[in-house]
């Protein structure tokens, strides 16, 4: 995949998910994190850093990646197509603990909203 700057249209796109959904599980491109629809994330910023999407859940976790393409939703999924990146995470119950950080390898970053309506 080739990388492409993100646009602010993918930054809204974001956004819009979550201020709909409330909130989204996440699928890396490796599998997902944690178990499948075991965790709801709250979506806390999400910016531009040049070429970078920086997308930050839980006020702490962090996703900074490379896209290789527009930022989409089909239902209550989000795709986030990915060249490459990093996320950052500590695990639940370890706050004082350093970040750990993971490479993200080439493939779609997913968030996945709850089943139901989308809130108003």
């Amino acid at each position: 995949m080739t990388a492409s700057s993100p646009r602010r249209e993918d930054v809204a796109t974001i956004r819009e998910l979550f201020n709909q959904r409330g909130g989204a599980s996440l699928k890396l491109p490796e599998g997902w994190f944690g178990r499948p629809f075991d965790n709801w994330h709250q979506l806390s910023d999400v910016e531009l850093d040049g070429p970078v999407l920086v997308i930050t859940v839980d006020d702490s976790q962090i996703l900074r990646i490379r896209t290789a393409g527009r930022v989409t939703v089909e239902g209550r999924t989000l795709r986030v197509p990915v060249t490459d990146g990093t996320w950052s995470w500590v695990p639940y119950g370890h706050s004082g603990e350093a970040p750990r950080i993971a490479a993200i390898g080439a493939g779609t970053v997913e968030f996945h909203a709850p089943w139901g309506e989308p809130r108003l």
